[in-house]
């Protein structure tokens, strides 16, 4: 008995603890504000989800939020989907964003609207972005091996400096890897 009276003071410290930490999750809600790219950042693991201006993060999340117009922290974004959820949604909020050193390797892009998008020295690998707007896009340094860009639109307005092309489907479906290991000329759907 002697020993459980002096675990319960520790215990309702962790519990506070625990309390104190979801309280503070409820108040890093975003608040609103439509100018800024919103999205919570898993504690334990730092995988990353976008959501939009009025939602909240969960219990084991923490905000992070940045302007378009400022360099955000290198946006790391694997197997993520961002497809346009909603009138409004994520989907559509990262055009015209600086997402320079950006990782959404394995992630599904498909219908997201990147339209002058900067994502120089960006990984965007295996991923999937069918119907994705790249119109006047800087890909420039961009990996976009063995990637499904199938359907997707605007690339032949995209900056394409230097891009990585590599067993990557085209926009016109067909495969860059028998187009002389490039998706151009084959960048309209």
């Amino acid at each position: 008995m002697k020993n459980i009276k002096r675990v319960i003071p520790f215990l309702l410290v962790f519990l506070f603890g625990i309390a104190t930490n979801h309280i503070v999750d409820v108040a890093l809600a975003h608040g609103g504000t439509t100018n800024l790219i919103h999205s919570c950042v898993r504690n334990v693991s730092g995988n990353i989800r976008i959501i939009g201006s009025n939602e909240v993060c969960n219990s084991g999340e923490r905000a992070l939020d940045w302007s378009g117009n400022s360099k955000p922290p290198p946006f790391f974004c694997s197997r993520c989907e961002l497809g346009v959820l909603t009138e409004g949604g994520v989907g559509n909020k990262l055009a015209g964003k600086d997402l320079t050193d950006s990782f959404f390797q394995g992630s599904d892009l498909s219908d997201v609207d990147f339209t002058e998008t900067i994502f120089t020295n960006a990984d965007l690998s295996y991923l999937s972005a069918n119907r994705a707007n790249f119109t006047n896009a800087n890909l420039t340094n961009t990996n976009l091996g063995f990637s499904d860009l199938g359907g997707a639109i605007g690339l032949e307005t995209a900056t394409l400096t230097n891009t990585i092309w590599a067993n990557t489907i085209c926009p016109d479906t067909t495969n860059s890897d028998n187009n002389g290991n490039t998706c151009e000329g084959h960048l309209t759907p």
